[in-house]
Parts: C-alpha cells; structure tokens; sequence
C-alpha cells in the first residue's frame, strides 16, 4: 500500500508504489515489522534509552531525521 500522505491506502504493485514518498510495509492484517519515525536529530535514541538495536535505520541527512524497523 502506498500514497502521497500518510494513510498509505493505495494497494498498488512493488514497482508502482516505489513512487511514492510513504508506503505501508506490513500485509493488511498482518504485522511483520514494528516502524518507529523519529522526528528529532538524535537518531541513536533508541540506545541512549537502552533499547535493542533496530534491524534497519534510515536517516535523512538534511533533517537528522530516522525511521527505525
């Protein structure tokens, strides 16, 4: 599923919804990954907060910005 917002309501194929700025990486009905958005500059909260590493991280560079996965 994928959009131009953040209700990611479009069901459209892989290829297709690469297009759009946000995407719903869970099935419907279904939840395979846990995604936190982290809208400050410290993108290692997660361990100042004695937290486990997250398998992903994706940061902006201009923000500092991240999503966890």
């Amino acid at each position: 599923r994928c959009s131009d917002d953040k209700t990611a309501t479009r069901v459209r194929p892989r290829e297709y919804a690469l297009r759009y700025p946000y995407m719903q990486v869970n099935r419907p009905g279904m939840v395979s990954w846990l995604v936190f958005d982290l809208d400050h500059a410290n993108a290692l909260a997660w361990d100042d907060a004695g937290l486990p590493a997250p398998n992903l991280m994706v940061r902006n560079r201009k923000s500092g910005h991240s999503q966890l996965f």
